[in-house]
């Protein structure tokens, strides 16, 4: 039987009084005012009028057994029995048992039961309320045709939620908090059509809750929970393309095209210069001509074309897309008017670079243009175009030994 309610010393502090409410200690304290006596004597020893509680069990008194009484403990017993499956079944398995009302820990105050555990493989959205967030290090986003998807906000919370709320990780597993942000991609006013899935190692991919398949946003702040060891990640395909983001440290994965990170892309270059040509077609040869060809501008492109499928070799190239411009000679405008409605195509166009060449790609889709580009480093900062030799075709176009030279750079 607990004891009676009162004052009784503190536990955990001698020279105070708590309040006992028969069933645990509560948050009342007080400390009595000291008696006064004489300064020039001492002060009689008082008794300690502090009773101190304690909780000990009572020694259990045998009585004789009586045959009469037997069918009385056993339906007790059976009662017992019957509460304590019961708190079984309410409680589960997986959670230890609360403990009993009145119970006194190491300190002399109530035990508190841990937060029962949650769902293995947990994954919501949740506002996450007095979870601190830590911006993940380095560039914690990946950027696709029509999205830039990022890290903004990591944590590792031993629990989560409050009261009867609260959650503990499930056995064998970790809680992440994660805060998401969705900005625009490569191509500015591009709707989203990406697919994003969360993947923990070992297991299928799955959406993330509320974001709408057809329009993905994910901005917003998660809770999961996975395997201890496990990597964690957000999966965001393009069409072929699929680039993987760390939610338990924010890191890219290799598959990431790292060319749209750079802060510019993008360099004016303005150079042209004067092109001697030639024009064949059906045995004869025109009389040479010149022509102005120019670069206005460069820039680094991964997903090309309306529909962004147009990709590079490797995520760790990009496309060099080139600006073309070009003044034709009016004695080119007969036989060579494919040629001066669409442009000298990449069989002219050459790229030095370092100490390598790269050949041109037409990345157009229309038959009637031309769009010239090379693949190259993500990390390209400068080069020279060169423009000149023989384009085959219904009219052939060539320029003999004549070329042009136009070089340009692009900040790091």
């Amino acid at each position: 039987m607990a004891p009676a309610p009162g004052w009784y010393r503190d536990p955990a502090d001698a020279s105070a009084q708590r309040w006992w409410d028969g069933s645990g200690w509560t948050e009342r304290v007080r400390r009595p005012a000291p008696a006064a006596h004489p300064t020039d004597r001492p002060a009689p020893a008082e008794p300690d009028p502090w009773p101190v509680l304690e909780i000990t069990p009572r020694p259990v008194r045998r009585r004789p057994r009586r045959p009469r009484a037997l069918g009385r403990v056993a339906v007790a017993l059976a009662g017992v029995a019957a509460l304590a499956l019961g708190a079984t079944a309410v409680l589960g398995d997986d959670d230890p048992a609360p403990t009993r009302r009145g119970a006194i820990d190491d300190r002399g105050g109530p035990e508190v039961p841990p937060p029962r555990r949650a769902e293995p493989g947990l994954l919501r959205r949740d506002a996450l309320v007095g979870v601190d967030l830590a911006a993940p290090e380095g560039a914690a986003s990946i950027v696709t045709h029509g999205a830039r998807y990022s890290v903004t906000g990591l944590a590792r919370p031993e629990t989560i939620g409050r009261g009867d709320e609260a959650r503990r990780p499930a056995e064998g597993e970790r809680l992440l908090a994660v805060e998401l942000a969705q900005g625009p991609g490569e191509v500015a006013g591009a709707p989203p059509t990406d697919v994003v899935r969360v993947e923990v190692e070992g297991e299928d991919p799955v959406a993330l809750p509320e974001v709408d398949e057809d329009a993905p946003d994910v901005t917003g702040r998660y809770l999961l929970s996975a395997p201890e060891d496990a990597a964690v990640d957000l999966v965001v395909t393009t069409g072929e393309v699929v680039q993987r983001l760390s939610l338990v440290d924010g890191a890219r994965g290799d598959d990431t095209a790292s060319v749209l990170l750079r802060d510019t892309r993008q360099a004016d270059v303005g150079v042209s210069g004067p092109l001697v040509f030639s024009l064949a077609q059906g045995g004869l040869v025109s009389p040479t001509a010149r022509l102005t060809v120019g670069v206005r501008v460069v820039r680094l492109a991964y997903f090309y074309g309306a529909d962004g499928t147009q990709v590079p070799p490797d995520p760790a190239q990009a496309w060099l897309v080139v600006g073309t411009t070009y003044t034709w000679p009016p004695e080119a405008r007969g036989p060579g008017a494919p040629l001066v409605r669409a442009g000298l195509g990449p069989e002219v166009w050459r790229l030095r670079a370092g100490a390598g060449t790269v050949a041109a790609v037409d990345l157009a889709a229309e038959p009637d243009r031309v769009a010239i580009a090379f693949p190259v480093p993500a990390d390209i900062t400068e080069g020279t175009l060169v423009v000149g030799g023989t384009q085959p075709g219904a009219v052939v176009f060539d320029t003999g030994p004549n070329r042009v030279e136009i070089p340009f750079r692009l900040p790091g």
